[in-house]
């Protein structure tokens, strides 16, 4: 379902310069009905309706999508 949606967006979003700082992808990530947390010292995509379905890795549906590369942006990771 992440890669679905999000596998394209972020990126473009990325690109038009829309991603500039983590609430914007958290934004993004909600109006999909999901939701990103630190889990093992990566960042994880999960479902905010289906608390069964298991997290998946947020570099998995963007390979820029990394723990390093949100704490570069202005204000850096935030929960």
């Amino acid at each position: 379902y992440a890669c679905r949606h999000l596998g394209e967006r972020l990126p473009e979003m990325a690109r038009e310069g829309r991603l500039e700082n983590c609430q914007a992808i958290h934004r993004t990530l909600a109006e999909a009905g999901l939701w990103m947390r630190v889990q093992h010292g990566h960042l994880v995509i999960c479902d905010g309706y289906d608390h069964n379905q298991p997290p998946v890795r947020a570099d998995s549906v963007w390979s820029l999508l990394t723990l390093d590369n949100v704490n570069q942006l202005d204000g850096g990771w935030q929960p």
